[in-house]
């Protein structure tokens, strides 16, 4: 199969903690890039805040709940064409270079997420592709609204052989995108394959005290980008 020109829509990485666990809804985005955000909303009464900015060429959104830390990379403003961060190993390598601030407490779970869009010309060109991705599954060029979800499992070799979760999930978008050019509107529709991950570790264990986060992190952006080249297996 040939691998699909895959563009990065938007990469993700989780953190959870117990819920017992307190520590400030505000500054985190300066505390990780030494800047202040562009801008900041908190609900105090809820505990979340969400801090967004300009970070290496992108959009990097912070967002706090109780038990969890979203951390969001995504393409810069708005665009006439598919959103595109670059390649998939570029733009994990770089978003990798992130982590949390010691002073915050341990997480007990990851997990890192991604969506990636291979443009196609058309309708028939997109699901014609899903079936050579997906080639366990018979697809005709003429289906419509596919959705495949499957999780593939997997052993991690950072973290002493624990359970990864593997979720991908497999469609095809019709975008319509809206040009205005003085007084000229015109509409312009856009194809492409659409593939969602989803990688986290145990729901049901903690991390042990010893782990490299960073590593761990590295080995679940590493079978992303396998799970984008191979397929999901049967």
């Amino acid at each position: 199969m040939t691998t699909p020109a895959w563009q990065i829509e938007s990469l993700r990485k989780t953190f959870f903690f117990s819920p017992d666990e307190e520590f400030k809804v505000t500054g985190l985005w300066k505390a990780i890039t030494g800047a202040d955000p562009t801008d900041q909303t908190t609900k105090p009464l809820l505990k979340t805040s969400t801090e967004t900015g300009e970070w290496s060429d992108s959009t990097l959104t912070v967002s706090i709940q109780p038990g969890r830390v979203d951390l969001m990379l995504s393409p810069l403003g708005t665009s006439s064409d598919l959103p595109n961060l670059g390649s998939y190993e570029e733009r994990a390598t770089i978003f990798n270079t992130i982590n949390l601030p010691s002073e915050l407490p341990r997480a007990i779970r990851l997990a890192f997420g991604a969506v990636a869009l291979a443009p196609c010309n058309s309708h028939r060109e997109c699901y014609t592709g899903l079936g050579k991705i997906i080639s366990h599954v018979k697809i005709s060029p003429d289906s419509k609204e596919f959705l495949y979800r499957i999780n593939n499992p997997s052993t991690s070799t950072v973290c002493n052989s624990s359970n990864l979760n593997c979720i991908s999930t497999w469609g095809a978008i019709k975008a319509v995108l809206v040009k205005i050019a003085g007084s000229t509107t015109t509409d312009e529709i856009k194809y492409a394959i659409r593939a969602e991950l989803d990688l986290s570790t145990d729901a049901e264990s903690k991390l042990p005290q010893d782990v490299n986060i960073n590593e761990l992190f590295v080995e679940l952006t590493a079978i992303g980008q396998n799970i984008l080249d191979k397929g999901p297996k049967p």
